[in-house]
């Protein structure tokens, strides 16, 4: 079903020939990325973990900073919409339909329980034409070509201390840190996001495993011996020893204490909420290292780093010749779903640290889910994107293939891409 129906004209055909190869929909993607992140049709208790569903499942529930309340999603439903195009385009409003979001208020203390329906806002909706109309103007979301998440090894431009080429391992998420391993002075260093450099086997034990788990899954002698080496130097004897020294990395300045360091490590690499590899990643991941591990495991395990660090080690040993991280194999395209989906995901997110302090601010006993919800955090994540994205673009009306070629053009550039 089109996301926006509309009584399709029809065509006559004036060829002298029958056509052999039915013309496909050119403008397919576009249609069904859109209805999949809506899945307007779809009844609540049968939709899929994707697109808005996804983003809901992903930040609620959201608990008060007390935990004695928490606010979970339950179930949306859209509204027909207000305006026709017609109509829209006349007076230059934007063709959308209203988004309400069945709430659940959980008061832990009493055990009440209050559920209401909650606006949040217009969403705009995609017509047959596959292009929107906002603020009566016609416009379309253009496909992004990016990199996709996954392990990726690479030759730096440093030599190592023999006049070899050195190596380097990056693993990409979805969503959350980038994490560089690189070998020097026959040691094992990592980066988080591009920060400062630390032994990596302190990872390693920060993830549970101990130097003999570690040195008994490598095969070369040489390689065992650059690890054994770097455990005895990362100064950690301990998972304990290990989550502090990394916590430092992470909070620099701050003074640690061991509940909330290993609670910070946990959400930071450990929690899918906030790091999150994505099937892509996660079969990037399983194809790169031989690995077999499930799809719905969407975060880093210790098998996963083990294997990234043996790789590392047996290409710095062999030097073999790497494909570029350039090549489209490591690229994908994002559809306007996923790039929607990652914008709503923060105006969502922007709502649930609002409700926390209107938790903490409102009597509890007239709280209700219709007072916490602000509804301005999402509706202005959507403006903005749709607004004044680079994604967002006027479409291109000089002829119908120059509008055809808009619709289906790849951008490098917008959030997560490249910038000018």
């Amino acid at each position: 079903m089109p996301v926006a129906s509309k009584e399709k004209k029809r065509v006559m055909d004036f060829c002298k020939y029958p056509s052999l190869i039915e013309v496909p929909d050119l403008l397919e993607m576009q249609r069904a990325s859109y209805e999949e992140f809506l899945q307007r049709d779809v009844p609540p208790e049968k939709r899929e973990y994707k697109g808005l569903e996804a983003v809901f499942r992903d930040v609620f529930p959201v608990e008060s900073y007390n935990e004695k309340m928490s606010l979970e999603y339950v179930e949306y439903r859209f509204a027909e919409p207000r305006y026709s195009m017609e109509k829209c385009e006349e007076e230059e409003l934007t063709y959308a339909i209203p988004l309400y979001v069945k709430l659940r208020l959980n008061k832990k203390e009493t055990g009440e329980v209050i559920e209401q329906e909650v606006y949040l806002g217009d969403i705009p909706l995609m017509n047959e034409r596959g292009s929107f109309i906002i603020n009566g103007t016609e416009k379309i979301v253009v496909n992004q070509i990016q990199r996709t998440p996954g392990v990726f090894f690479e030759e730096t431009t440093a030599t190592s201390g023999e006049g070899k080429a050195s190596y380097r391992a990056r693993i990409i998420p979805e969503r959350g840190n980038w994490l560089d391993l690189e070998l020097k002075d026959g040691l094992l260093y990592m980066r988080i996001n591009r920060g400062r450099r630390f032994l990596g086997t302190l990872f390693l034990r920060a993830l549970g495993a101990s130097p003999e788990d570690v040195l008994n899954q490598i095969d070369s002698p040489q390689d065992r011996e650059i690890l054994r080496r770097s455990f005895e130097q990362d100064g950690a004897s301990s998972t304990r020893d290990a989550l502090l020294k990394i916590y430092h990395q992470l909070r620099p300045g701050r003074p640690p204490v061991f509940e909330s360091v290993k609670e910070v490590f946990e959400r930071t690499f450990l929690n899918p909420r906030y790091y999150n590899l994505d099937k892509i990643g996660r079969f990037q991941i399983n194809q790169e290292l031989g690995l077999n591990t499930g799809w719905d495991c969407m975060v880093l395990r210790l098998e996963d780093m083990v294997g990234v660090v043996r790789s590392l080690l047996k290409i710095n040993r062999e030097a073999v010749e790497l494909e570029s991280m350039d090549h489209l194999a490591y690229r994908r395209v994002r559809r306007i779903g996923d790039l929607l989906t990652e914008q709503i995901r923060i105006g969502l997110a922007h709502l649930s640290r609002i409700v926390q302090q209107r938790m903490s601010i409102q009597s509890p006993e007239t709280i209700t889910p219709r007072s916490l919800v602000n509804t301005k955090a999402l509706r202005g994540a959507i403006e903005s994107f749709f607004h004044t994205g680079q994604l967002s673009q006027y479409l291109d009306q000089t002829n119908p293939l120059a509008e055809l070629t808009h619709k289906r053009r790849l951008s490098a550039l917008g959030p997560g891409g490249l910038s000018r």
